[in-house]
C-alpha cells in the first residue's frame, strides 16, 4: 500500500515540471478566424452558413434543397475568396476552376453521406433500418 502511495505522489510531482517549463504569454486575439486558405476552410464555412441558414428558413428542411444551397453558398464563398484574393490555391485559377472549388466545398459542407441518402431515397433504393428491441 505504501509502494503504491509513494509512486502516486511520484507521478504527480513528474507530471507538474511540465507545467513550468511552459511559457506564458497571454493572447487577447478574440477575433473570428475564416480559413480561406485551404479547401477544409472552405467547406466549413459554408458548413457554418447553411446551418445558420437552414435555422432561420423553413423551406431549407428537405435533403435535395440543402444540398443545393449547400453548393450555391460554396460557389459563392469560392468567388468571395477569389475577387477578394482571400485563397492562396484560387489566385490565378481560372473562373472554371473556382466554379469546381465552390461545388466541391458545397458537397464537402453537405456531407457526400446526405447527398448518396437522398439520391438513393429519390430513387427508392434506400430503406431506413428500424432496429427493434423485444423483451
Amino acid at each position: 500500500m505504501k509502494t503504491k502511495f509513494f509512486l502516486l505522489v511520484a507521478m504527480l510531482f513528474a507530471s507538474v515540471t511540465y507545467l513550468f517549463a511552459q511559457d506564458a504569454t497571454p493572447v487577447n486575439d478574440s477575433s473570428v478566424l475564416l480559413d480561406f486558405g485551404t479547401f477544409t476552410g472552405l467547406a466549413g464555412i459554408v458548413s457554418t452558413i447553411v446551418t445558420q441558414l437552414v435555422k432561420k428558413i423553413v423551406g431549407l428542411q428537405k435533403p435535395v434543397v440543402k444540398i443545393l444551397a449547400s453548393v450555391v453558398v460554396g460557389i459563392v464563398v469560392a468567388f468571395i475568396g477569389y475577387f477578394f484574393s482571400l485563397s492562396s490555391f484560387l489566385l490565378n485559377a481560372p473562373i472554371w476552376q473556382v466554379v469546381i472549388y465552390g461545388v466541391g466545398a458545397g458537397l464537402a459542407g453537405s456531407g457526400f453521406y446526405d447527398i448518396v441518402k437522398a439520391i438513393l431515397t429519390a430513387l427508392g433504393l434506400w430503406k431506413e433500418d428500424v432496429i427493434t428491441l423485444n423483451k
